[in-house]
Formats: C-alpha cells, sequence, structure tokens
C-alpha cells in the first residue's frame, strides 16, 4: 500500500542549509562528553570519521538504544558537526528542543514519510553536512535492534554519499528506557566508528545487499556483548521499571501481574520470581521458578501470544485511557478528554470525549507502523488530524502490549507479503 506524505507549506521556503554555529557545536558536544562521561563513562573511536572526505557529506548510521543518543553520538563525533535527524516526538521535550534546534536538527514525522525531511536531508549532504539517523526510528526497548525499514536503502540512494556508522556498545546495559529509577547505572558506553559503504558500492550493490550491510552495521546484541565483556552493576534497584515492557508471566500467563522491587520482580497470580543479578542478567530466582534467558527473548515470546490471538477470528483489544492532544501547541500535549480506545482485526478506533465533544475516530491501520512511547506512561498513535496520545486510567502495563500488538500485526503483514 502507498505511504501516506507528509507535506507542509514550508516546502518552497526553505533557505540554503546551515551548519551548525561552531562555537554552539563546540559548546554541545563537549558538553556533551562531560555529560556522557557522568553518564555512561564513555569512551569513543572517531578515528574512521576523521579520515574521512571533508570534501562531501555522508551520512552517519547509529543502533538507537537510549533517549540520549544524541549526547552520545555527539560526543564520538567531536569536532564534525552533526545534523540530526529527531521524530517530532522527541523534540516535545522543552529542553532537547532547544538544545537541538541550536545544532541545526531536522525534526522528522515519526514512521511515516516525509518528503520535507528527506529534502532536507539532500541538502545537508550537498552542502558537505554530516546527516545523523538511526535507522530502526524507535529506542530498542529489550537491548536487540529492532525493525529497520528497508526504506533506508532509497534514502542512501538518494544522497549518494559515503555511509558510515557509530556503534554504541552498552547503552542499553546503563541506560534502559523501561527503568523508572532515572539515576544512571554508571556502567560503560563505547562508541566505534566505522565505513558501512562507500558512495560507488552504492551504484553497484542490489537494494537487499545495501539493507543487509547497513543492518549488519548496527545490529549491536547488547546481552551478548555484555556475556563476552560483562559489566558490573552497582545498583540497588536495577529491575525496577522492566514490568511495563515484560508483562506477560511465563508461568502462569497472567498479565499485569508484575509487580519490582531492588533487584526482584514477582508475579502476584502464581508467585514467580525473577532476579536481576549484578550483570544485568534476569535468572530464575529458584528451581521451581520460570525465567526466559534475557529481556528480548519474553519480548518475543510474549509477541507469538499475540499473533495466535491475532489470528482468531474474534480478536478484540479494548481499554480506557485519558486523551491528550496537541491542538494549541504542536509541541505540548494537553489532557482534552477520555473513553475506550478499540482494536479488531481491522480497526482501531476511540469512543469518548474531545474538547468537550463526544466523537468516534477512526484511525487507519495503514499509516500504523509502529506507535511512539513511554514505558509505563503512554502511547501515541499518529494521524493526519495530529497526534493523539493515550494514557491508561489504570494498569499502565498496557501501554507495551498495544505498541507490542501493532508492532506484531505489521510484522505478519511483512511477513505475508
Amino acid at each position: 500500500m502507498a505511504e501516506k506524505v507528509v507535506k507542509t507549506k514550508k516546502d518552497n521556503k526553505q533557505s540554503k542549509f546551515k551548519k551548525a554555529n561552531p562555537i554552539v557545536w563546540f559548546i554541545f558536544f563537549t558538553f556533551s562528553r562531560i555529560f556522557m562521561k557522568i553518564k555512561g563513562r564513555i569512551k569513543w573511536d572517531n578515528k574512521v570519521l576523521r579520515q574521512r572526505n571533508k570534501k562531501e557529506g555522508a551520512i552517519i548510521l547509529f543502533n538507537h538504544l537510549t533517549n540520549h543518543d544524541h549526547f552520545i553520538c555527539a560526543a564520538n563525533a567531536g569536532f564534525a558537526r552533526l545534523t540530526y535527524v529527531v521524530s517530532n516526538y522527541y523534540m516535545r521535550n522543552p529542553l532537547t528542543n532547544i538544545l537541538l534546534r541550536l545544532v541545526r536538527a531536522i525534526d522528522k514525522v515519526q514512521f511515516r514519510t516525509d518528503l520535507v525531511c528527506i529534502r532536507k536531508m539532500k541538502r545537508a549532504v550537498e552542502h558537505k553536512g554530516l546527516v545523523a539517523i538511526a535507522p530502526a526510528g524507535q529506542v530498542s526497548i529489550h537491548g536487540e535492534l529492532t525493525y529497520v525499514d528497508p526504506s533506508i536503502v532509497k534514502l542512501l540512494k538518494l544522497c549518494k554519499v559515503d555511509v558510515y556508522a557509530f556503534q554504541v556498545y552498552g547503552g542499553y546495559i546503563c541506560l534502559p528506557k523501561w527503568r523508572t529509577d532515572r539515576k544512571s547505572r554508571r556502567t560503560r558506553i563505547r562508541v566505534k566508528t566505522i565505513k558501512v559503504i562507500s558512495k560507488e558500492e552504492l551504484s553497484m550493490l542490489s537494494d537487499e545487499e545495501i539493507l543487509n550491510k547497513v543492518i549488519e552495521a548496527i545490529n549491536v546484541s547488547e546481552h551478548a556483548v555484555q556475556k563476552v565483556e560483562p559489566q558490573k552493576l552497582n545498583f540497588k534497584n536495577r529491575i525496577e521499571g522492566i514490568e511495563n515492557i515484560l508483562y506477560v508471566c511465563p508461568k502462569c500467563k497472567e498479565k499485569y501481574a508484575h509487580v519490582t522491587k531492588g533487584a526482584i520482580m514477582k508475579c502476584k497470580h502464581c508467585g514467580n520470581e525473577i532476579f536481576m543479578d549484578e550483570y544485568a542478567f534476569i535468572k530464575p530466582a529458584s528451581p521451581d521458578d520460570i525465567c526466559f534467558e534475557n529481556e528480548a527473548v519474553w519480548y518475543d515470546w510474549q509477541s507469538k501470544l499475540i499473533e495466535e490471538k491475532f489470528k482468531q477470528d474474534d480478536f478484540h483489544m479494548e481499554n480506557r485511557f485519558k486523551l491528550y492532544r496537541n491542538l494549541r501547541n504542536p509541541k505540548k500535549m494537553e489532557e482534552v478528554g477520555e473513553g475506550k480506545l478499540t482494536m479488531t482485526k481491522n480497526a482501531l478506533y476511540y469512543d469518548g470525549t474531545s474538547s468537550g465533544e463526544v466523537i468516534h475516530k477512526e484511525f487507519s491501520f495503514d499509516i500504523l507502523t509502529q506507535l511512539p512511547f513511554s514505558p509505563g506512561r503512554h502511547f501515541e498513535v499518529p494521524d493526519g488530524d495530529g497526534s493523539f496520545q493515550f494514557r491508561p486510567l489504570d494498569e499502565p502495563e498496557t501501554i507495551l502490549e498495544w505498541v507490542q500488538t501493532i508492532d506484531t500485526i505489521n510484522s505478519l503483514k511483512r511477513n505475508s507479503l
């Protein structure tokens, strides 16, 4: 099916591309190095990037493991000024918005084709810019690479420049997206720079070969790396928040029954206990308890349960949510109503209130590939009428079930093609 293209009135008013001011960038990358030294004891290797052809632009890919990846990339880039491609969802954070505007980041409509963004990226590389983008689009919730849209190949071919990758190691172990204790775990984050594809290879390789090279370059398994180079977590509350992504008990299959404290997660229904050791590996607390090898395997098992449920003719999901919209300010979500969100095999719709009116709003499955979300807080459904943000009235674990269900449905659709 054809993707919906985003157009704006500003399309014909784009000015000539400008890199970040050198002084502003120097302050930004210096701050990033200090900040990530404190957060993740960061170490970087940017020798390959420094040896690039500086008379031409380049695309820089990176694996998306944390909400601090723009700081991690800046720390690695050093004096090489990056032009980030950042989702408009992420730019809603006021401080982040200010920082990334100062370094002239390009904002993008998440998980949809955005022609204005694509043109800005092409203009940037034509003016010797370094465009930094995460092909996976969404921060990994479990430490493994998530889905990479094949459309990245079209973008690389359009730009016709050398392609590099910042391979980030340890980001998930140090700063997992699901954590509720916002303190840093103080494990080490490492960044390695590699050259992925030359501009000459882009015209010689097939789309499949280019996509495979992209995936290979950013496919960092945090759990595999931790086994080879284990880092110790001197952190008491290391498992707290994981119940928001591992919401089905592997022993009794009860949903939303997990509670966490310190390094233990327990099922309130059957008593199954999971222990996270000092190296961030999850294990059964006793021989009678059941646990998967890691969070990614557990997450995949939940996806299989969703697949089985979705294949049934009577597939149905519904929950009550508070509705938030960005009607008055594109960068600010405000509560506008409350109602019920329902999903069937062929439809996703909201029945409830919005700005004092009772509405029935149907969303198109065609444009839903992934849902922007914050574990335990909210998820969003992108739409031509703007963003619809849903916050559960109870059971915050439902957020990941909705997010994972959309992911799983799209995976089934891709595999059926």
